[in-house]
């Protein structure tokens, strides 16, 4: 996934690795570096669709939609 700059540079890189679904337990072992990043969050399709900014929300359900159909998918912000 490579995302435009909307207000200038950088250019955003993204990369996503379809893992199938985690476990409680395998949720549990995520252990982030503080300086990076603060929290995990798993949230269901049609949650995404209800928190997430419209943008990152369009960007997400495309990915979900490549993954369930095979067929690519682009975002035009």
């Amino acid at each position: 996934m490579v995302e435009q700059p909307r207000a200038g540079w950088p250019t955003k890189v993204g990369f996503v690795f379809s893992g199938g679904a985690l476990t409680p337990a395998q949720l549990a072992e995520i252990h982030l570096n503080p300086h990076e990043h603060d929290e995990v969050v798993t949230v269901s399709e049609a949650g995404l669709k209800q928190l997430a900014d419209p943008h990152a929300r369009d960007l997400t359900l495309a990915v979900l939609a490549v993954l369930r159909t095979g067929a690519p998918a682009y975002v035009v912000c």
